[in-house]
């Protein structure tokens, strides 16, 4: 496959008339297949995803989601939105343990596996579904993982879908007052802010590592660096399992312990 990466800066979300401006230019309808990320844990952003499938209106490609850490979450209709394919997975908002994923399938897409050439074995859609008939799949399951989703799927249910979406809103909002309360400021567009992932901006002088080592081995809790360009820069903090209003204030008073015997000191606003 030829890739076209259309670059984003890190902590904002795609633009909407960009992909517009970029599938109008595509005359001869020469791309095939348009990969979005709805939710990117790496910087705390949740693209729109309605905005961006307006964008996509007009244009024949396939539209492939990754919503891994963001589906279950906050509002996704599929199908209204007229996406073809979207990756989810067990150990983000479904809380299970990871090693299962799933992918819903458009009639597009499956029209598009139909015709597909490309050699594949294990990764076929086709022969997990002529199984699937048969309420098997194509190799041994992980047994143990499929009943732990059943149970979390049932959680998930029992708790409803509208609760789901506002506990981790919840959550990711109280998080992002108490590290302001603290003097912190948070990384990114705060109009794409994810509700799965809040982001924090390192303050000068301290440094991250350490900072993640107290909170894991003299707290017990444990939040995430950053990753390439962004690592020593930023902190993670993770609003997916069950997770509590009473582990984010306590959370909270671990940091901001922990920070000030680094040295630092809030500057006065």
């Amino acid at each position: 496959a030829d890739v076209e990466i259309l670059d984003t800066e890190p902590g904002h979300g795609l633009d909407p008339a960009r992909l517009a401006g970029r599938l109008r230019q595509d005359r001869e309808q020469r791309i095939a297949g348009i990969l979005l990320t709805h939710n990117e844990t790496s910087t705390g952003v949740q693209n729109d995803m309605e905005a961006l499938s307006r964008a996509m209106q007009g244009h024949p490609a396939l539209r492939v989601v990754d919503s891994v850490s963001g589906l279950g979450a906050s509002r996704m209709p599929i199908d209204e939105l007229g996406f073809d394919a979207v990756v989810g997975a067990s150990q983000k908002v479904l809380s299970a343990p990871p090693g299962l994923s799933f992918v819903a399938l458009s009639s597009r897409a499956w029209d598009a596996v139909a015709r597909a050439k490309m050699p594949r074995f294990y990764f076929d859609f086709a022969k997990a579904r002529e199984f699937a008939a048969d309420g098997q799949t194509p190799w041994t399951p992980p047994i143990s993982q499929v009943f732990a989703l059943d149970v979390a799927l049932d959680r998930y249910h029992a708790e409803g879908t509208a609760n789901v979406h506002a506990r981790h809103a919840a959550n990711a909002a109280a998080i992002r007052a108490g590290v302001q309360a603290l003097g912190l400021q948070l990384f990114g567009d705060l109009r794409y802010a994810s509700p799965t992932v809040v982001t924090i901006r390192v303050p000068d002088n301290v440094q991250a590592s350490a900072v993640l080592k107290t909170l894991r081995e003299r707290h017990g809790i444990v939040l995430a660096g950053g990753q390439g360009d962004l690592k020593g820069k930023i902190f993670r903090m993770g609003t997916m399992g069950a997770i509590t209003p009473a582990d984010v204030q306590r959370a909270i008073a671990a940091l901001g312990e922990t920070l000030a015997a680094q040295g630092f000191v809030p500057i006065a606003r």
